[in-house]
């Protein structure tokens, strides 16, 4: 196997790569993903992975691939659809606006690439208007991973992780990020 595979022999399930992705490793995935071209699937999944919620450098490095592009590459439509482009949305509705204003302006895309890239919209929409929804009703709960582990960190006992010190609202706040 070549790649980042070979480089770093990591299943996309170890808990290294769960513990690396609530670091900033945009500069690690940037490296890896300048090369989109040559990377195979299963490398897309595991830079996605560690880079879970950094959508805006996903955005960006999209952005990248089209500048300049006629039609949507296979590399680039796999990423699209492995991102949470509903995430992406709602972190930075303006870029991901962007990135399908350039992808609808393409001058040579296909009628297919057109109907999936249609079909991501839509299901995007649908997700992030559900979401608001159920946070108006309070029945969305959000926590932030990067304050709940550094809250779990600094837990001295098991008897403090039970008796709720891990409570990531104040009492009478809804339970919302």
């Amino acid at each position: 196997s070549s790649g980042i595979n070979a480089e770093w022999p990591l299943r996309p399930g170890d808990e290294l790569v769960s513990s690396l992705a609530l670091k900033d490793n945009s500069s690690f995935i940037s490296d890896y993903m300048s090369d989109l071209e040559k990377l195979e699937t299963g490398q897309i999944d595991l830079l996605v992975k560690l880079g879970r919620s950094n959508t805006d450098h996903f955005l960006q490095i999209i952005l990248h691939y089209l500048s300049g592009q006629k039609d949507l590459n296979e590399k680039v439509r796999y990423l699209l659809e492995n991102i949470n482009l509903a995430l992406c949305c709602e972190r930075n509705e303006e870029l991901y606006l962007e990135v399908f204003e350039v992808i609808s302006n393409l001058s040579g895309i296909s009628v297919a690439d057109l109907k999936s890239t249609h079909q991501l919209t839509f299901e995007t929409t649908r997700l992030t208007s559900s979401r608001r929804e159920k946070i108006k009703s309070g029945t969305c709960v959000v926590h932030d991973v990067k304050e709940y582990r550094s809250l779990l960190n600094s837990c001295k006992t098991l008897n403090d992780i039970y008796m709720g010190k891990l409570d990531l609202h104040k009492p009478g706040e809804r339970p919302i990020a």
